[in-house]
Formats: structure tokens, C-alpha cells, sequence
């Protein structure tokens, strides 16, 4: 305490403003400056980007914790700011995201006709291809990256793309008669046939509008993620009770269960992407009930998450434990399956799964690097060997726990593989870029893929991995340089304050050190607050 206090006192010798009315914020109200040079050792607050308020009569708020907190640890170490290799430096994922991964998805084509009916079939150089059918669980996903560019470059155009996606999703894709979502839909947005309904694309229906709640609270958005929710922890039909755990699938009609492979197993993927793909934004961009219940379901599914990890290693499929070369048993979902373990505790109260991340990340990170191709390899074929090469979302997987869980050494890890991604994924021979699909163990394109081939754009690749991997990035990038994050928020004043609703560094936790409420844009025929907060990130 008394360390704190001295570091207050240093605060505001180094020239914060007092707030004498415990508003948080500075203002016509607050005392002028205190214009002298900072203590020895405290140069370091300009460089932390640090400008709380000091309320002199009331306890300190969330911003001038952050900056002691800051302050406290740069002091101690005498130390500023990580110097970072320019491939981990949060400018080059935000000019990624901006460069190479945007122009892809908001092409003409790409936005659909109307505005929101994105195609799920496109070509390496981002024209439409057949077939014409669209998979709701991809019109999501690019909501998703649509949601992540306004997340970080403040683009309402972005938001607005993203806002009518997720109104298609809610007016196509929706079963008006047995509930649930279609698996597919034509070109116009009818239904396409009765095919089962998966825990796997109840998530990922779920997956944009949920970003878009927790960018925007948008009702639609909340809408759609509330009823991907109810879905897949209904006991009526996705939830077993019995087993603690969520089924695979149920019939179209949502009246029995269905065993996808008809193995008699439980798929990891059931458990874990509800966690990934919905529950962690929802927890974050619904009302408070809503959030507190997903904040439940996040332990329940964390628990049942913990069925699959076993011998070193997490498994696919709940009756292949120990069988190497099993459906899902690869880098990629046993990565994912720890991020989301260590991701939640840091939202409850009582910690349950730090000794599960303990025994597994860092071990399995290990496992999937390969020193002498300096890149992420694809899947275990034993305790101690794998298979080489890599597909782009595994990669991100292993890019973004490497970035979660990296002291110094493996900061210098990831910098091998986070420029490998940037030369070897990125598809700089065209136009609209994006990212190949898969790379071998140098790092080649493993097919000579035509203009006309869809395997950048597909049933099961659009840019919900591309975009969450340059946000992880540059989110990280600030978190290991010890700099403050801009992220972009829009908010509707008659519901949401712009100066008080609780924001966030998307799935991480920190300190917000600063707030700017903007102007206001139109989005969706609705008028939102433009809003920028600075947060010194905790991964």
C-alpha cells in the first residue's frame, strides 16, 4: 500500500490532473496541471501513454489503477517498453489486417447482393464461384472479420456491412418451424433441404453476431447469439444433462440425437467451439443476465472440455483417447482447447483449469514447433513426432496460445513463426490478397491453386481465422511491448452510455487508461455513438 501510494504521489508530480468530483474523468472541473519535471525512474510514463485522473477524497478508479500498476512494475524492473521485432510490433498486424486481409472480404462480391448474403463460394482472386448454395455458419464468419476490421481500424462501413449479415442470418437462416438454424440456404435465402443440425454450426451461426453484440450491443446480434445459446444448452436437445456435455448433433426436426461419424464417441468440437466461437463474446456483449449465464456455461463446457485431455495430449473424439491420427486430434483444436481453458478462468472466480493449461500449453506448443522449418507443425503422429507442414487455422491456433502464454523465449518463437506467417501465407500474387489454405514444411504453397479454385473461400475457410489472428496479434504486440491497445466501439446513447458501459480487449483482460467518445454514425437505420478506449491488455 504504501509503495502504491508513493507511486500516486509520483503520478501526479510527473503532471496527471486532480478530480476533485470523482468523476474519472478530468474536465473543466479538474486542477490545472502540476507543471514540473517527473522524478528520476518515472520517465516511463510517457511512454506507457498513461493520463488518468486523480480523485482526491474518493477510492481510484480502474484508470489510475492501470496506471499505477504500470507505473509500479516499470519502476521496479527500471525498465520502459519491450523493444519487439517488427514482426511481433502491433503496426504490422493492424497493417495486415488492413492490407491483406480486408480488401478480400469487402469487395463487391464479397458484400453480396443485397448487402449482408455474403457467397460462400469464391475464387482465389475473390470472384463468385459455384456452387451458388450459402452455409449460414460462413455468412457468420465473415460478420465476424467484418465486426474485427471495426473493432480495429473504427470503419463504420465495416460495422454496417456486419450488422446486415447478421440481419440475413436472423431472417434467412433462422427454422421458423423446428428452431435452430438451416444448414444451408440458396442464393435467395430459402432453405435448402433437411440436413442435421450440428453443435458445430450452432456455434458458428452464433460466431459474427456475437462479435457484433460485443462491438455495437446490437439487439439483432444479441438476438441471434441468445438463440444459438438456448440451442445448445436446451436439455431438451443439444445439452446431455446426464453427461455434462453437448451432443454432437440432432435431426433436422431437433427430435433425436445423431452420432455424426456413428462412432459412439463425443466430439471435442461440440464442447469447444461453443466456448471459442460464441460463449467468450457473449459473455462480453450481452445484457447482464444473458452474460452472466454464459459466464455459467463457460465452466460447464471448460468441464467437459477436460474429458479430452489425457496423456499429454487432447483428443477428438472421447473413445479415441490414444489413438494418433483420430478425427480433430492435431495442433490446432488441442491448442484452441487450452487457449479456451486459460481464457476462462480468467473470467470466473474461482480458477479451475490453470493446472490443465500448466501441464499441457507450453508442452504441446513444444511439441508442435518445428525448430528447422522454424514454423508451426500440423498434427502428432506419436508423443514425439509429427506431421510437418500446416494449415492456416491450426497455425493461428498455435500463433495466438504462443502469443497468450510467451515469456522472453517464446516471444522469440513467435517472431519466427508469425513472419513466416505473413511470407507464406499471404497470397501477395493477387490483387484482394487473403491467405492460402496450407503451406508445407518451408513454408511452399502445397497446390498450384487457379484464379477459379475455391479453397480460399469455402464450406469451411472465410475470414474468421484470418482476422482473429491479427487481432490476437496486435493485441499481444501491446501487451508484450507494454503499450496501450486502441480499440473502436459504437454504442446507442438512449441504451448503452458511451462514457460507462464496460468494455474490453476482446477475449483478454486489462486495464482501460483512456475513453474518447466521438461522433455519431449512421449503421443499420440506427444512430450509434462512435467510441475509442486505450486498454493496457493482460493476456
Amino acid at each position: 500500500m504504501v509503495r502504491r501510494l508513493i507511486v500516486v504521489g509520483l503520478i501526479v508530480a510527473a503532471g496527471c490532473t486532480a478530480d476533485p468530483q470523482g468523476t474519472g474523468f478530468g474536465g473543466p472541473d479538474a486542477v490545472a496541471d502540476v507543471s514540473v519535471a517527473p522524478p528520476p525512474g518515472l520517465e516511463v510514463l510517457a511512454s506507457l501513454d498513461v493520463a488518468p485522473t486523480l480523485d482526491a477524497e474518493a477510492d481510484q478508479g480502474p484508470m489510475v489503477d492501470a496506471a499505477v500498476d504500470a507505473v509500479v512494475d516499470a519502476v521496479a524492473a527500471d525498465t520502459g517498453p519491450v523493444v519487439l521485432p517488427e514482426t511481433l510490433r502491433p503496426e504490422t498486424w493492424l497493417a495486415h489486417l488492413q492490407t491483406d486481409i480486408l480488401p478480400f472480404w469487402t469487395s463487391s462480391v464479397a458484400l453480396g447482393s443485397p448487402t449482408g448474403n455474403f457467397p460462400t463460394y469464391r475464387g482465389m482472386d475473390g470472384t463468385v464461384q459455384s456452387p451458388s448454395e450459402r452455409r449460414p455458419r460462413m455468412i457468420s464468419r465473415q460478420v465476424f472479420a467484418l465486426a474485427v476490421g471495426f473493432l480495429m481500424t473504427g470503419d463504420a462501413s465495416l460495422l454496417g456491412h456486419a450488422q446486415a449479415g447478421t440481419q440475413w442470418l436472423q431472417t434467412h437462416a433462422s427454422d421458423a418451424t423446428h428452431g435452430g438454424f438451416h444448414a444451408r440456404l440458396d442464393a435467395g435465402g430459402n432453405p435448402l433441404g433437411e440436413d442435421d443440425k450440428t453443435a458445430q454450426d450452432a456455434a458458428y451461426v452464433g460466431l459474427g453476431p456475437s462479435m457484433v453484440a460485443f462491438v455495437s450491443r446490437d439487439p439483432v446480434a444479441q438476438a441471434v447469439t441468445q438463440q444459438a445459446r438456448d440451442m445448445l444448452m436446451d436439455p431438451t436437445t443439444f445439452f446431455d444433462s446426464g453427461a455434462g456435455r453437448v451432443r454432437d448433433a440432432m435431426n433436422a426436426s431437433l427430435t433425436a440425437a445423431v452420432d455424426l461419424e456413428a462412432d459412439g464417441g463425443a466430439e471435442l468440437v461440440a464442447q469447444l467451439d461453443p466456448i471459442t466461437a460464441l460463449l467468450l463474446h457473449a459473455e462480453r456483449g450481452m445484457p447482464p443476465a444473458q452474460a452472466a449465464q454464459a459466464r455459467d456455461d463457460l465452466v460447464t463446457l471448460g468441464i467437459a472440455l477436460l474429458a479430452f485431455f489425457d496423456q499429454g495430449m487432447v483428443w477428438g473424439v472421447s473413445n479415441q483417447v490414444g489413438v494418433y491420427g483420430g478425427k480433430h486430434t492435431d495442433f490446432g483444436h488441442a491448442l484452441k482447447a487450452v487457449w479456451a481453458l486459460h481464457l476462462i478462468d480468467a473470467r470466473v472466480p474461482t480458477p479451475a483449469f490453470a493446472s490443465a493449461v500448466s501441464a499441457h500449453g507450453q508442452a504441446l506448443l513444444d511439441l508442435a514447433y518445428d525448430p528447422q522449418g522454424e514454423r508451426w507443425a500440423k498434427r502428432p503422429q506419436s508423443a514425439t513426432t509429427v506431421e510437418y507442414g500446416s494449415d492456416w487455422w491450426s497455425y493461428a491456433e498455435a500463433d495466438q496460445l504462443q502469443a497468450t502464454l510467451a515469456d522472453a523465449e517464446g516471444r522469440d518463437r513467435l517472431a519466427l513463426t508469425a513472419g513466416h506467417w505473413l511470407t507464406d501465407y499471404v497470397d501477395a500474387t493477387r490483387p484482394l490478397r487473403e491467405l492460402v489454405p496450407s503451406i508445407d514444411r518451408f513454408g511452399g504453397w502445397v497446390w498450384n491453386w487457379t484464379d477459379d479454385d475455391t479453397a480460399k473461400c469455402n464450406q469451411w475457410k472465410s475470414g474468421y481465422h484470418s482476422s482473429e489472428h491479427a487481432l490476437v496479434m496486435y493485441l499481444a504486440g501491446h501487451a508484450h511491448q507494454g503499450t496501450a491497445a486502441t480499440l473502436h466501439f459504437a454504442l446507442d446513447a438512449t441504451t448503452h452510455d458511451p462514457a460507462t458501459e464496460a468494455l474490453y480487449p476482446y477475449v483478454f483482460g486489462g486495464q482501460e487508461v483512456d475513453r474518447r467518445v466521438g461522433a455519431t454514425a449512421q449503421v443499420g437505420g440506427r444512430t450509434l455513438t462512435l467510441v475509442e478506449v486505450d486498454f493496457l491488455v493482460s493476456l
